[in-house]
């Protein structure tokens, strides 16, 4: 691909892409059983983005990934954080590869000087 210029490339439609690139169904099928056996719900899943965003209790959330939470107060304002790691079921071990939510503190944001 590198040889030729840009304009004479064949790319892959976004079909093809997803088809190539994203996730396996039946690894989100995994995904999907092991969080109603925590009280969880699948809110929306895309195999092209390989991603599975899930819904339900802070309770049931810290208890199918192992993960504690507490309140800070920081100058910035409030934020939720977890302590200690994230716990991947053995079960989706080699599936899931980050998880993430737990944390709303702010994320970096851009500074500009001022000229």
């Amino acid at each position: 691909m590198g040889s030729s210029l840009p304009r004479e490339r064949q790319y892959p439609t976004r079909q093809e892409f997803a088809a190539r690139y994203g996730a396996d169904a039946a690894d989100v099928a995994k995904v999907e059983t092991l969080v109603r056996q925590h009280n969880l719900t699948v809110a929306e899943a895309s195999l092209a983005r390989r991603t599975v965003a899930l819904s339900g209790s802070i309770a049931a959330l810290t208890a199918a990934f192992g993960v504690k939470l507490a309140n800070y107060e920081h100058p910035e304002g409030p934020f939720r954080g977890r302590t200690g790691p994230v716990m991947i079921p053995s079960d989706l071990a080699g599936v899931v590869e980050g998880v993430f939510g737990f944390d709303n503190r702010p994320q970096a944001r851009p500074r500009f000087r001022k000229a």
